[in-house]
């Protein structure tokens, strides 16, 4: 296992701003986590790992100007995030930078 450059191992799971979607109900929704989890529950009883898989995206919101840098679990093209203060973001795959951008 590499150590960063803080010389502490790399963190497991994931942890900060998330978009996911439910592989079993199909509801998307965002959360902050503050300590790194390997899975978290949605309402329909589901468990959703966040072990791996998990595809970055970063944007800065139009109206209010904030910018937003998190993970979705998300595999899709064009995906839209709400911003906090309700504008819709819509984010592009892109293959070269691996992640989603506007």
């Amino acid at each position: 296992m590499r150590k960063n450059r803080n010389n502490r191992p790399p963190e497991v799971g994931a942890r900060g701003l998330l978009r996911l979607r439910c592989p079993c109900c199909g509801k998307e929704f965002g959360t902050y986590l503050h300590v790194s989890q390997m899975s978290i529950g949605c309402r329909c009883g589901a468990t959703i790992s966040l072990e791996r898989g998990l595809a970055h995206y970063e944007f800065k919101c139009g109206c209010c100007g904030m910018h937003a840098k998190g993970q979705t679990n998300i595999e899709e093209l064009e995906i839209t995030i709400p911003c906090k203060c309700g504008n819709p973001i819509t984010l592009h795959w892109d293959k070269d930078k691996r992640r989603y951008i506007e």
